[in-house]
């Protein structure tokens, strides 16, 4: 069965156990929190996937040639969320 499933995500490089072939859809602030929604089937293995949020102007580290998903503006701050 295939639906939009969120995950908890956090400043800086972090990995994220979900189906296989998840689609990330967006990243937000929701209750103060980082979240990001992805599209899942939930018939797929789980695997972990890895994600960075940096800030603008931050280096970017090992992150650098990952895929852009999607950006947050929160308040004065502007991050970023890359998927390897």
């Amino acid at each position: 069965m295939r639906r939009i499933f969120k995950y908890p995500a956090k400043l800086g490089h972090f990995r994220v156990e979900m189906p296989r072939g998840a689609e990330i859809l967006a990243i937000q602030v929701q209750d103060g929190e980082f979240v990001l929604w992805a599209r899942i089937d939930e018939s797929e293995p789980p695997e972990i996937r890895r994600f960075a949020l940096v800030g603008t102007g931050h280096d970017l580290g090992h992150a650098a040639q990952w895929n852009y998903k999607g950006t947050i503006q929160d308040g004065q701050f502007v991050w970023h969320l890359l998927a390897e």
